[in-house]
């Protein structure tokens, strides 16, 4: 235990914005789903990615960010209406880190900024969910379970869906798309319906008291807890939903607005960041549905 403890010290004792930066250019070298297959982006952030983390202290140089920023807001505008809205989020922070690190205060400014920015992201995101009719009556999800490959498992576990149903769902979506048939009936019972309605609202609550404990002044009791909350909504949201990326820019930014007092929570950071790799190549919930 006192090795451990050691261990959790040594990694939070690091620089919070030193860390913050080093694993967002890590996420931009393992991520295609950051950097995108064409070769006019791909090149210059894979490029300055891997600069910045072999050349010492290049990472905190802000004209590499303020590059990275014109890299990735040329993505953006080229693939604008059909980019993930999550890769906006990507943008925002880049050009977070480019302006902190351009004022003498850039650890506090960064902190204050990554603090806003993830109060934001789950504010308009709870905002967007509440007043869409598809997403807070849980059809979204259940239309989501029944038809997309990626939540076969979730299907099978949660809503007690077989592998075949999912698969004549799957089939018939493809007619559809293909106008084959102009309408399709989707295999489904109370059990999936039931269960989607439940990840629906817990999906709400918990984006709504992410906004307010990273919006809300330190002032408030209430905001001691933010970082253990950040922390339980990526290790559980993302075991099952395939974002991982976005998982690993959360925390990212979630080690940039840790402070001083908050060196443990800083290694819990830290140490969440290879089990979002573990969620991305070890298929837990496709153990978990055979087993059941």
């Amino acid at each position: 235990m006192k090795k451990i403890q050691k261990l959790l010290d040594k990694i939070g004792s690091i620089e919070s914005m030193d860390l913050a930066l080093k694993a967002t250019l890590v996420l931009f070298l393992f991520s295609e789903w950051v950097v995108g297959d064409d070769w006019r982006f791909m090149a210059p952030i894979l490029t300055l990615s891997a600069l910045g983390l072999v050349i010492p202290e290049l990472h905190k140089n802000k004209y590499l960010w303020y590059v990275l920023a014109i890299v990735l807001f040329l993505k953006t505008t080229a693939n604008w209406w059909t980019q993930d809205n999550h890769l906006f989020v990507n943008l925002y922070w880049v050009i977070a880190i480019a302006f902190a690190l351009s004022f003498k205060d850039s650890v506090g400014i960064l902190a204050r900024n990554s603090r806003a920015l993830i109060g934001l992201v789950f504010f308009f995101a709870t905002i967007w969910k509440i007043l869409s009719p598809d997403f807070s009556s849980g059809t979204y999800f259940h239309f989501t379970f029944l038809t997309d490959s990626r939540f076969a498992e979730e299907s099978q576990i949660l809503g007690d869906q077989s592998r075949t149903d999912i698969a004549e769902n799957i089939n018939m979506m493809r007619k559809v798309a293909s106008n084959e048939i102009e309408t399709a009936t989707l295999k489904s019972n109370d059990s999936i319906r039931l269960s989607t309605k439940f990840i629906t609202w817990h999906t709400i609550l918990i984006e709504s008291l992410l906004a307010l404990v990273f919006l809300l002044p330190s002032r408030f009791k209430l905001t001691n807890y933010r970082n253990y909350l950040l922390l339980l909504f990526a290790l559980t949201t993302y075991l099952t939903m395939p974002i991982h990326s976005f998982a690993w820019l959360i925390i990212a930014m979630g080690i940039s607005q840790t402070h001083e007092k908050e060196k443990h929570d800083r290694s819990l950071f830290i140490l969440s960041l290879p089990i979002m790799l573990t969620y991305k190549f070890v298929p837990f919930m496709q153990w978990i549905a055979d087993a059941f």
